[in-house]
């Protein structure tokens, strides 16, 4: 599984990408790959040569370059699984996440919480791929 996380704030980088390895270890989960950054164009380079599986986006309402980045990566692929993170569920944030068909929008509030919605999404996530790659192994053989 490839995962790439975006987010701005560096303790919310730490937050997230730890939830995340955390639980794949725990779980024994195969991850092959994590692109964390706080760099949009870093993502679409990423995308030029890889194809990524799960994505946590951080989007903030007053940076619209945050909302390009997630229809971006739904443009490039439909079937991604994505999460929309962000400090406020407005309306259109909301709007955005019904747009782009979003696995999760998850509302920062505490660490505590941002942790626990970061890896109940990203097991669901895990549980999907795993399931895909299943599926399509038994197609190919």
């Amino acid at each position: 599984m490839r995962i790439i996380i975006f987010e701005q704030d560096y303790s919310d980088i730490n937050t997230v990408h730890n939830s995340i390895y955390q639980l794949a270890k725990l779980k024994e989960y195969t991850i092959y790959q994590v692109l964390t950054t706080r760099k949009p164009q870093s993502i679409l380079n990423y995308l030029d040569a890889y194809q990524a599986d799960s994505f946590f986006i951080s989007i903030r309402h007053d940076q619209p370059e945050t909302f390009a980045l997630a229809r971006q990566i739904r443009n490039l692929d439909y079937s991604a699984q994505i999460v929309l993170i962000t400090d406020k569920q407005t309306p259109e944030v909301q709007t955005l996440a019904q747009q782009l068909h979003v696995t999760q929008l998850i509302e920062k509030r505490t660490k505590a919480t941002l942790e626990r919605h970061v890896e109940e999404t990203f097991s669901l996530h895990y549980h999907q791929y795993h399931n895909d790659f299943m599926l399509l192994k038994k197609s190919i053989s």
